[in-house]
């Protein structure tokens, strides 16, 4: 969400017309809310989710890739004749409202914070990858939050979201069997230290089975807001406090290990990791990050969407 964005204090909706293609369009903590006064269209192959949260205008049951297909076929029967003179200013506006979004949040891209702003790692994965040629996923929580809106997906499916869903550990599966079905791909899968205390284990899983993924595991050694609900437990015994040398862990599973500490440092691990990844070898890049609360969703980052 943009300062702009946030200026718009007189409650007028930024769009009068949203197509969901398939969603289910619940309400919960995890996503966007639709925005009041919108009319909606829903396209989903489940039935009973068809208007089931928010009033809907126009709804469909059916496979997305069929309805699209469809639609744009209706389109040239109905459209295509006729000359939108507007497409162009349409693009234009997209595109100042990316450069303005992207101005406001340059400054945690290119930070040289130590410990590491998350943003800063992003930022060089982006550089170091052929991001058409690379398929990302992460845990839930501020790894979540912090990617979706910022990471520039390029090909179906080089981006994996899993969505509402806030289970630890479930990014680190879903990259082992990404490079298991994408094998030319590169696979970076980004989780915090509690998700890698939930299935960490499991990196002795692709050493052993030769599945040469790159996972990331940032390290800010809390688990953020958490405090807020167990203010007590946090303040007398630090029961939202994690440590340990998550390094030395994927070392003694087989795996190419390294331990970052310094944003400059960045650039050269993920070399060494794709090289690693070249000779078949499993990497994880341990980055000792700061607790960075802010995102571009407002709404996903309050309490009790945590970071872990």
């Amino acid at each position: 969400m943009t300062k702009k964005q946030d200026a718009n204090t007189d409650n007028k909706p930024l769009v009068d017309f949203a197509v969901g293609i398939g969603t289910s369009f619940t309400r919960n903590i995890f996503t966007t809310p639709m925005p009041d006064g919108v009319k909606l269209a829903q396209v989903t192959n489940c039935a009973e989710d068809l208007a089931k949260d928010y009033k809907i205008e126009i709804g469909c049951v059916g496979d997305a890739r069929l309805v699209l297909n469809q639609m744009i076929e209706e389109y040239k029967v109905q459209d295509d004749s006729k000359k939108r003179g507007d497409d162009f200013t349409i693009v234009q506006k997209i595109s100042e409202i990316r450069k303005e979004f992207e101005k406001e949040w340059e400054p945690r891209f290119s930070s040289a914070e130590v410990p590491i702003n998350p943003y800063r790692v992003f930022r060089e994965l982006e550089n170091s990858f052929d991001v058409s040629d690379t398929i990302i996923t992460h845990d839930s929580g501020y790894p979540r939050d912090q990617l979706v809106p910022m990471w520039k997906s390029l090909v179906p499916r080089g981006y994996i979201s899993w969505g509402k869903s806030t289970q630890l550990g479930y990014g680190l599966g879903l990259a082992i069997g990404a490079k298991l079905a994408s094998p030319d791909k590169h696979v970076i899968n980004i989780m915090g230290e509690a998700a890698f205390g939930m299935s960490g284990l499991d990196i002795e899983t692709a050493v052993r089975s030769r599945i040469p993924i790159i996972t990331v595991v940032l390290n800010n050694s809390v688990m953020t807001n958490y405090d807020v609900h167990m203010p007590e437990a946090s303040k007398l015994f630090g029961s939202n406090n994690l440590g340990g040398d998550y390094s030395k862990i994927a070392e003694g599973l087989g795996a190419f290990s390294q331990r970052v500490e310094k944003p400059d440092e960045l650039l050269s691990s993920i070399k060494r990791a794709k090289e690693a990844n070249s000779k078949g070898k499993t990497a994880v890049i341990e980055v000792i990050s700061k607790v960075e609360k802010n995102v571009s969703n407002k709404v996903t980052s309050s309490p009790p969407f945590f970071n872990r």
